[in-house]
């Protein structure tokens, strides 16, 4: 069945845990599987003691962000050049 695409941000009440990718396709092929309402989350290591620390990072960087950062940048650069020309010019006419 298909579904519509998922918005950017998306909460699902529900999950399933698999631990083998054959488990994970058998499950997503079910007729019941609903990715709207359920997700299904891939365990590759087990927890285990002494394996030490581990962190989970999950990033959403679109290029729209990238590009407004530059934007930003570019427009705070350009503001503090034309107060810095504006204050000389102003310093300049008052000596004179």
């Amino acid at each position: 069945m298909q579904y519509p695409p998922l918005r950017r941000l998306e909460l699902v009440g529900a999950h399933q845990i698999h631990g083998q990718r054959a488990e994970i396709l058998r499950a997503m092929g079910e007729a019941s599987f609903d990715p709207r309402k359920e997700m299904i989350l891939l365990v590759t290591d087990a927890w285990a003691r002494g394996r030490g620390k581990h962190r989970l990072r999950l990033e959403y960087a679109p290029l729209a962000f990238h590009v407004g950062a530059i934007v930003s940048v570019m427009a705070w650069a350009t503001w503090i050049v034309a107060a810095v020309v504006l204050w000389r010019r102003e310093r300049r006419l008052a000596r004179a």
